[in-house]
């Protein structure tokens, strides 16, 4: 990523440092592949009322630990929220609905 945006801004008045513990992120995993099919499945399992499309995490995920077992890794948690729960999380009062978290275990368990 840095080699990346030395290479898009070209100026070397420009310092660019990371940050100690950033890593790359890991590979995008194929829409195709049988992995990404089970996960849509059984969240249309859990979730019938909700399109499941592939997003972007834009945050640092536990993820980057798991690179050097698998090549398909997915950042997903099974969490139905509206925008007020989007408000709290990692914030004041974080916390879920009885209801999104009985969704959650029997997304885990299905």
């Amino acid at each position: 990523m840095i080699d990346h945006v030395r290479d898009t801004i070209d100026n070397d008045r420009i310092s660019i440092t990371p940050f100690a513990g950033n890593t790359d992120p890991p590979p995008v995993t194929a829409t195709e592949s049988p992995s990404y099919q089970m996960l849509t499945k059984t969240i249309r399992e859990i979730y019938p009322d909700v399109i499941v499309a592939p997003g972007l995490v834009i945050a640092a995920t536990d993820s980057r630990h798991y690179v050097g077992i698998t090549a398909r890794i997915f950042r997903f948690s099974p969490v139905r929220a509206n925008s007020d729960d989007l408000k709290r999380f990692h914030g004041t009062n974080e916390r879920l609905s009885i209801e999104g978290y009985a969704d959650m275990i029997r997304f885990y368990r299905g």
